[in-house]
């Protein structure tokens, strides 16, 4: 509402749908519902498709497949690498051995730059990390701030579908344009993403089976990581269940589309891009279907309200001025978080270790899609099926490990994450077996199907288990703006991964090499996390929120 003074209004943001009561106390809310908690796993089962299927796969192959089309030869940089793409030209001799000079790049800024076609996507995904790490910045301090984060994470979702459904439009020749959608569609997913995981210490907090032990109690910090890790476990495998429906319904429509059987799943490349930008879209639109519900089913979950003082009556110049004030919120917000974070140990140690990790586990999906497509030759049904197995492994992992694997051999949540990184080292250091034997080392392609499954299950651990223990570590009542860090660091880090990778094949043109940078990243990661304090963490996090004038738990 606006409030009447002598020189200035005093704005203070309605909150529709929310009591005021609790934008006044936002630490008297009610309970957590079963009916909330699904609202929230509905939230990964309408969006985990699009970093799934469309990031994980179809985007990488569509952005590698148009750099082909548009591509020429790096010995004359003249000839098409695809000469049905210019049938006046005739196919050149293959060469008789793999060269630099024999690879395909694509040409950029009217040939100023040349890149390998498989590092376009690489450059494309750094890219679009960097728009959306700056995006999830602006748009945090407003997330934090009265019910903003619930409307955000609706609208931010209706955006990045509508984006990834424009991928039906573009015809062959328009690679700055997928490139483009690419980058739009990940920012939006990127701030829904941040406004979603700060919705996880919220249901754990005011969870009724938390409510019914004493913060003084011995157990209470394992029974709130537990807690914790069921629901982010749910969420996770709703995600990951989502997301493989979604990739048996691309496949079947891509295999419709191309009128092949499934036993011919390994035929060569088609020429057409048609089929993948249908899956692509077929994504989006089940991204925006299932956005709808969380205006029904999610609370506000409301944080206090943002006041600040507007000059003039101009509705327009007012509107301006409320966005540049959240705006500039969220960046000295941000500011003010990184500075608090050199009081609070465990959050640095976690964010750095994290860093590391998110770094190589993303680039080892990006890279290894890539490498399948041009190394080993796998076709686009071929690389579906691949992540059919990381979907089911992931849904395993994310089920079994809070669930079944913790409890039973009552594993710390901290412990476990140290596991599943050295679980996940052994994907790199199997390609690096490539360089010593022809035999084995991603030489096949029923190598890839096996690493994939390995794959799914350390991220399906990886998604439910970082999550719950970094939830833990958060100063209640920054829940939105902790999360923007820690989607900083995961997304600074996604900018720095594929960037690299990406350099590395422009030099070397060999996939292959990638894997040493993969396999040390994650084997640094193993000390740094290993120094991690959970319990000091937590007493660090309550006392900043004492100090600080928020509600400690």
């Amino acid at each position: 509402m606006l409030l009447q003074s002598d020189q200035e209004l005093l704005y203070r943001e309605p909150e529709p749908e929310t009591d005021c009561s609790l934008l006044e106390r936002p630490e008297e809310q009610p309970d957590t519902s079963k009916r909330e908690i699904f609202g929230w796993c509905l939230y990964s089962w309408s969006s985990e498709p699009f970093i799934v299927s469309v990031v994980g796969t179809y985007v990488p192959l569509l952005l590698e497949q148009l750099a082909r089309d548009n591509g020429v030869l790096n010995s004359d940089r003249t000839t098409p690498c695809n000469p049905k793409k210019n049938p006046a030209t005739p196919e050149p001799l293959p060469p008789q051995q793999p060269s630099p000079d024999s690879t395909c790049v694509l040409p950029l800024f009217n040939g100023h730059y040349y890149v390998d076609t498989s590092s376009f996507a690489l450059y494309t995904f750094s890219l679009s990390v960097l728009v959306q790490t700056l995006l999830v910045i602006s748009l945090s301090g407003a997330a934090d701030r009265g019910s903003h984060r619930k409307q955000i994470l609706i609208i931010m979702g209706l955006l990045g579908s509508l984006f990834t459904i424009a991928y039906l439009f573009i015809n062959d020749s328009q690679y700055y344009t997928a490139s483009t959608l690419a980058v739009l569609a990940n920012s939006c997913y990127g701030v829904a993403n941040v406004c979603g995981n700060a919705f996880l210490p919220l249901l754990t907090k005011f969870h009724p089976e938390l409510k019914k032990i004493s913060k003084n109690d011995r157990n209470y910090i394992d029974k709130k990581g537990l807690i914790s890790s069921k629901i982010s476990g749910k969420g996770a495998a709703t995600g990951y269940v989502s997301a493989l429906i979604m990739q048996l319904l691309t496949m079947s429509m891509i295999i419709h589309l191309r009128k092949k059987k499934p036993h011919e799943i390994h035929a060569e490349s088609e020429d057409t891009i048609w089929p993948i930008q249908v899956a692509i879209s077929m994504v989006g639109i089940w991204w925006f279907v299932f956005q709808l519900p969380l205006k029904w089913l999610l609370q506000s979950r409301p944080g206090p309200p943002l006041e600040f003082h507007l000059h003039g009556t101009s509705t327009i110049i007012n509107h301006l001025h409320i966005i540049r004030s959240y705006t500039i919120f969220g960046w000295s917000t941000l500011k003010h978080a990184l500075n608090q974070t050199k009081d609070l140990k465990d959050i640095s140690i976690f964010l750095l270790g994290w860093f590391i990790i998110s770094d190589s586990l993303t680039t080892i999906n990006s890279a290894a899609i890539l490498f399948a497509r041009s190394q080993l030759e796998m076709s686009t049904l071929a690389l579906s099926v691949i992540g059919i197995l990381t979907m089911v492994s992931a849904i395993l992992g994310a089920t079994l490990i809070p669930n079944v694997i913790q409890p039973k051999f009552n594993i710390s949540t901290k412990d476990m994450l140290l596991y599943i990184i050295i679980w996940a080292a052994l994907i790199p250091c199997w390609g690096i077996l490539g360089f010593f034997t022809d035999k084995i080392g991603l030489r096949s392609p029923i190598e890839m199907y096996g690493l994939s499954a390995w794959y799914g299950f350390a991220l399906g651990g990886l998604a439910t288990v970082s999550r719950s223990l970094y939830g833990l570590l958060i100063p209640p009542g920054q829940e939105s703006i902790f999360y923007s860090v820690f989607s900083v660091t995961d997304k600074g880090s996604s900018i720095l991964g594929p960037l690299i990778v990406g350099l590395i094949i422009d030099k070397t043109h060999n996939i292959r090499y990638c894997f040493y940078f993969l396999f040390g990243l994650l084997i640094l990661a193993l000390p740094i996390m290993n120094a991690l304090d959970v319990s000091r963490g937590m007493d660090e996090a309550n006392d900043l929120a004492e100090e600080s004038g928020t509600i400690a738990v």
